[in-house]
């Protein structure tokens, strides 16, 4: 089965299918009960993984289709390790073609595009994906069995720079007559310009030009505050100079008033203790 994914599944998607392939290795179905129609089997997890969960699995017998409670294949369109050890014990050992998914194979470029009526949508530029990608599927092909072998290679090489000759005259022919294989001009095609730039729904202010931010700057005359009265100051009415001169003061004039009736209290004791004494 792994060899047989190779061959199907792009690279990145068979990495994650043989990581499903081992994990399966590890598991064992258990069947549960039967019915005209189904059969029910359960999957515990391995006692190497730290949750215990247990799946179940429903086997239609009339779509020969199995279905995990896990739902990765419904979600990923990969068949999960589940799905896999059950397909182990009954000895399918190539991948039935029900679990394969089309997009993720190496061939879904080369496949016709059709819309939701299932006619073929055609037009130059999908006919340029499509030979784009079966000729690169063939050229890797060719080098992949060529490069094992130099004379192979040799063959290969010297195949490759005759078609690069002949396809090169085909262009410059083409340039020079300025008439393509369809009758259309070789620059029969509509300049494209940059997106006009949206701002993100949301934003509460509009987009200002250059020239408005730079006289908006000049109208600013600076942070007014409201203690002074002063205009272009870096501080405001919490921390204007001028209250802070005003608190310092009156902190210190009461001190002074302390310090005159102390006085006052030292004179008058003076003066009555010299009439008691006269």
């Amino acid at each position: 089965m792994e060899k047989q994914m190779t061959e199907i599944y792009t690279r990145k998607i068979f990495l994650k299918f043989q990581d499903e392939l081992w994990n399966s290795l590890v598991i064992m179905p258990q069947f549960v009960l039967e019915n005209a129609t189904h059969k029910m089997y359960v999957v515990e997890s391995s006692p190497k993984e730290r949750v215990h969960r247990v799946r179940e699995i429903a086997y239609d017998k009339e779509l020969d289709f199995a279905s995990c409670t896990c739902k990765k294949f419904e979600s990923e369109g990969l068949p999960c390790k589940h799905i896999l050890a059950f397909l182990r014990l009954f000895g399918n050992i190539p991948l039935p073609n029900q679990y394969i998914m089309k997009r993720w194979t190496r061939g879904a470029k080369c496949q016709i595009i059709t819309d939701k009526q299932g006619v073929e949508i055609g037009g130059q530029r999908s006919s340029m994906l499509t030979w784009r990608a079966k000729l690169f599927q063939l050229a890797s092909k060719v080098i992949d069995k060529a490069i094992i072998y130099e004379k192979a290679s040799v063959i290969v090489n010297d195949g490759f720079q005759s078609l690069l000759g002949k396809i090169e005259s085909i262009v410059s022919n083409t340039k020079s007559g300025g008439i393509s294989e369809k009758g259309s001009t070789a620059h029969d095609y509509k300049a494209l310009k940059d997106p006009y730039a949206v701002r993100a729904k949301g934003c509460g202010q509009r987009l200002k030009r250059g020239k408005e931010k730079a006289t908006n700057a000049t109208k600013y005359r600076g942070r007014r505050c409201n203690e002074c009265g002063k205009i272009g100051q870096s501080h405001d009415k919490r921390n204007c100079p001028l209250l802070n001169n005003l608190s310092s003061q009156n902190e210190e004039s009461p001190q002074h008033t302390s310090e005159y009736d102390s006085k006052a209290d030292s004179l008058s004791s003076t003066g009555l203790h010299e009439k008691m004494k006269g």
